[in-house]
């Protein structure tokens, strides 16, 4: 099972994001394909992701120094 790093996203419902939206956000900053992120749950204002183990990596690296709008700072931190 290479589904082991789960990640925490201050990005949820709220944010009117569904499970597609933050799919393509994430492929989209991390530079992943949607084959490489496994299960995802929305919450209201986070939301947790899996990746597949060998692309961990560039989450971290991939997620740095980024505004969201109204100014708040995006945060994803690993979440085991």
């Amino acid at each position: 099972d290479n589904w082991h790093p789960r990640f925490f996203i201050n990005l949820g419902t709220r944010d009117r994001m569904n499970k597609r939206d933050l799919m393509d956000f994430i492929c989209s900053h991390a530079k992943l394909k949607p084959s490489e992120i496994g299960h995802v749950e929305l919450q209201s204002s986070h939301s947790f992701f899996e990746v597949d183990a060998k692309v961990s990596r560039k989450i971290a690296s991939n997620f740095k120094n980024i505004v969201l709008k109204g100014g708040r700072e995006l945060r994803v931190n690993r979440d085991n």
